[in-house]
């Protein structure tokens, strides 16, 4: 008799998710031995690093179906053609000792498993904070922010905004809103002024903490140009229907308040060197919580961290398969990054260059097609290219 095939379950369909997935389903292709599974709560996949556009774009510019189609990427279009079966539910226990994992009220059994679950917002039980701010963690949440200010400014005819967090949502997201308010403000109010007030408040001592510091030198630079006021070394202590109380008791009032302060990972346990939380069960993304041994803090939680961490358990995974030893995950010193800062500029740190501009908004563009490629056959991901540059630019 035949041996029974194999299952390898990959939890989320996120950047850490799907690059494992679709590298294991590469490696194993001709494999007939091993089933790939993966299990996600929605049938798309959300390009979240756009989040902070989809909050941007005026109502009468792209409506709410167009806004989706070019953030959400339904997983059945990057599955064509791939020995991979997607579960539509979400993973809502895992029994590691018997190697399954409960979806939907019943049982998926597993002979590897890579959990790629991401995180949730983090409200540090700062009181208040919850119940009044909105985050930005969904497509939903960005379509919420981009009625709010839409309807706030209508009404009052004036706007104070703040953002929590001065980490590269943060940042991105507030830049991003000193453009489109004041658009909004020409074609709404019919006014050459711009009445908004726009605020950042961050914890640490600078915004973009974990970043190069000539990075955040010129991110500062650049929203100062902007107009945003910016308080660093400044916590939050709470918040009520319309007034911040920062530390000293300082008070700071707002008419919206947007949270990107901090996240808490989905994590079942810490990983070890492998990514690994038995021999069986693999971590990667902001669910691993991996610390860099040589530093002693946690990695960035950007894109090209999750999909190198993804990488890595989908060839150690194989090499198990084959009989060979894993290679231990080692971090890189740098990651590379661009970061968005308003209209057609953004920041470049590629590692070994950086620029920044309009140069820089191409490099972002070139990045997530790059990413389109590798998930989406050349022409579908070309159209999809095109369709989002074209949402991206419309308030610009």
């Amino acid at each position: 008799m035949a041996e029974p095939s194999k299952t390898i379950v990959i939890g989320g369909a996120g950047f850490g998710g799907m690059t494992a997935a679709l590298k294991l389903e590469r490696r194993l292709r001709d494999n007939p031995d091993w089933n790939i599974v993966l299990i996600d709560k929605n049938p798309y996949q959300l390009y979240a690093p756009a989040l902070y556009e989809i909050a941007a774009i005026p109502k009468e510019e792209v409506d709410q179906i167009g806004l989706k189609s070019v953030i959400t990427i339904p997983i059945a279009d990057i599955l064509i053609g791939k020995k991979i079966v997607f579960v539509r539910g979400e993973i809502t226990g895992c029994d590691r000792e018997n190697r399954s994992v409960s979806v939907r009220g019943g049982k998926i059994d597993y002979d590897f498993l890579v959990l790629a679950l991401g995180s949730e917002t983090n409200y540090f039980d700062i009181p208040g904070l919850r119940e009044y701010a909105l985050p930005l963690k969904r497509f939903e949440d960005a379509v919420r922010i981009r009625d709010r200010i839409e309807r706030m400014l209508a009404e009052r005819r004036k706007l104070t905004l703040v953002v929590g967090g001065a980490g590269a949502t943060g940042v991105e997201l507030i830049a991003e809103f000193s453009n489109f308010i004041c658009y909004l403000a020409k074609r709404v109010l019919r006014s050459p002024i711009c009445p908004v007030r726009l605020t950042l408040i961050e914890a640490s001592d600078t915004i973009l903490p974990g970043f190069d510091r000539q990075i955040m030198h010129h991110a500062h630079k650049r929203l100062t140009k902007l107009g945003i006021e910016i308080y660093t070394g400044t916590r939050i202590s709470a918040v009520g229907p319309r007034e911040i109380v920062l530390d000293h008791a300082k008070a700071l009032r707002y008419d919206i308040l947007i949270w990107t302060g901090g996240v808490v990972s989905n994590s079942l346990c810490a990983v070890n060197e492998f990514l690994q939380i038995d021999d069986y069960a693999f971590v990667v993304g902001d669910a691993a919580g991996f610390v860099d041994v040589k530093t002693g803090k946690p990695l960035p939680q950007i894109v090209p961290v999750v999909q190198v961490q993804a990488r890595a358990v989908a060839r150690n995974i194989v090499r198990v398969i084959e009989g060979k030893p894993k290679i231990p995950f080692r971090p890189a010193k740098k990651y590379p990054h661009v970061l968005a800062v308003g209209k057609k500029y953004a920041i470049a740190d590629l590692i070994f260059i950086r620029f920044w501009g309009f140069a820089g908004w191409c490099a972002k563009l070139l990045i997530e097609r790059r990413y389109f490629l590798f998930i989406l056959s050349f022409p579908h991901a070309i159209r999809l290219w095109l369709k989002s540059i074209r949402a991206y630019i419309s308030n610009d």
